[in-house]
């Protein structure tokens, strides 16, 4: 049977944001500060406060086994990112300035290195592999194989009260949009995690509101919010067609969802 493609399928703008899974684990009290999901959508990778990296079905919602144990004298696991042409091979960065490179199908650590005296936090890969970015502590960002970079057109979230969640065309020095993320007057914006679902769609999740929001950024649409309650949002992961969305943060707090 051929496969179908996305690309020449042309989708409506997905209009609401629904939650499919909640989804217990046993490290919830170290807390989620990442997360990563395959490109076709049926891995999610879950990174804990002490270090630990675990995989979960998005599918069921349940469990799997873990592709690091961590520990008590382990930092949390910052950023995660999929080979985006090969599903069993993931990036993992840490707070102790890990970067590790995982075989998820294996559950083994295929290579890791240390950047000395930095603490990592963000960790993302090129559309066709070659490259990947590390972003840290010393305010730099480390580039691997560095090869130019096509898109011109960032999302950021940043942790402030009011204009938060912005766009910006990386060859200029001002936002070229600040997009709409309600919160009260009280808790602000505060955003810890942000990314793009489809061109018009982003998710992003923070403090401020403690959960994650789905919004149309030519509209200013809120299109559906998967609430923490009383924690904050860690992090937010998308495919590229949002649909599968997943958000985590303190105490755990798995949620799967998706758009429509």
């Amino acid at each position: 049977m051929a496969s179908r493609s996305r690309d020449s399928v042309k989708r409506e703008p997905p209009s609401q944001l629904k939650v499919r899974h909640a989804i217990p684990l046993t490290r919830d009290t170290q807390g989620i500060y990442s997360l990563a999901l395959s490109g076709d959508g049926h891995q999610l990778i879950v990174g804990f406060g002490n270090g630990a990296i675990q995989a979960v079905d998005p599918d069921v919602g349940k469990p799997l086994r873990d592709l690091f144990s961590g520990g008590v004298s382990r930092q949390a696991t910052t950023g995660l990112c999929f080979h985006p042409t090969d599903n069993s091979h993931l990036i993992a960065v840490g707070a102790e300035g890990t970067v590790a490179v995982y075989n998820t199908q294996t559950a083994t650590c295929v290579t890791s290195f240390t950047e000395e005296e930095n603490q990592l936090y963000a960790v993302d890969i090129s559309a066709d592999g070659s490259t990947f970015a590390t972003a840290g502590r010393n305010r730099g960002i480390k580039i691997y194989d560095a090869r130019n970079n096509q898109n011109n057109k960032i999302l950021t979230g940043s942790w402030v009260a009011r204009n938060a969640l912005q766009i910006w065309d990386f060859r200029k020095t001002t936002p070229e949009k600040s997009v709409v993320f309600p919160s009260d007057l009280d808790h602000g914006e505060f955003i810890y995690s942000a990314r793009y679902c489809t061109g018009d769609t982003v998710i992003a999740g923070g403090s401020g509101t403690n959960s994650a929001q789905a919004v149309n950024i030519k509209t200013d649409a809120v299109l559906g919010e998967i609430k923490l309650h009383q924690h904050p949002v860690h992090v937010v992961a998308t495919t590229m067609d949002g649909h599968v969305v997943a958000v985590g943060g303190g105490r755990g707090n798995l949620h799967v969802g998706y758009l429509e």
